[in-house]
């Protein structure tokens, strides 16, 4: 009202599609790079406080890494 303009950058703000996400989240989990909990923090959200979130993961039915 008094020639007061607002620019807002918002090019810093990162989303991510949870659901676009969903197969690049599982190759991380089922390939042994990322925990459950690795995987809820890069998405912002609350890790789970169990031992099995913090465990890393091989595609073998999803077993543990210390399973023989």
């Amino acid at each position: 009202m008094q020639g007061y303009d607002l620019q807002i950058d918002t090019s810093a703000i990162k989303h991510i599609d949870i659901i676009d996400a969903a197969n690049g989240i599982d190759k991380l989990i089922g390939s042994g790079v990322c925990s459950i909990n690795d995987i809820l923090k890069l998405l912002g959200r609350t890790p789970i406080s169990e031992p099995w979130a913090d465990r890393h993961n091989l595609t073998k039915n999803y077993e543990p890494l210390d399973t023989n």
